[in-house]
């Protein structure tokens, strides 16, 4: 992923990286607020790990959909019920 940036949309599993290849998840996309690597999903649910930008103005929470708890060291659990 470092040799060219993904503005916005999904990440090929052929650059992701050995770190994020190791969680096995089931596909990884980027958004103008950051990184989402989701590990479980169905229909319209979803669940996983969220770095934002450090430019990204979102501050995740859990009033929300998606919902955000910290996890420490700018890595948040994320859930979307839809």
């Amino acid at each position: 992923m470092n040799d060219t940036v993904v503005a916005s949309g999904p990440i090929p599993a052929s650059r992701w990286p050995n770190a994020i290849r190791k969680l096995r998840p089931e596909r990884v996309y980027r958004t103008p607020d950051g990184l989402y690597i989701t590990m479980d999903s169905f229909f319209v649910e979803e669940r996983g790990l969220f770095v934002p930008d450090s430019a990204a103005r979102l501050l995740p929470g859990r009033e929300s959909d998606p919902s955000y708890e910290s996890l420490g060291e700018g890595v948040f659990a994320y859930t979307i019920k839809g």
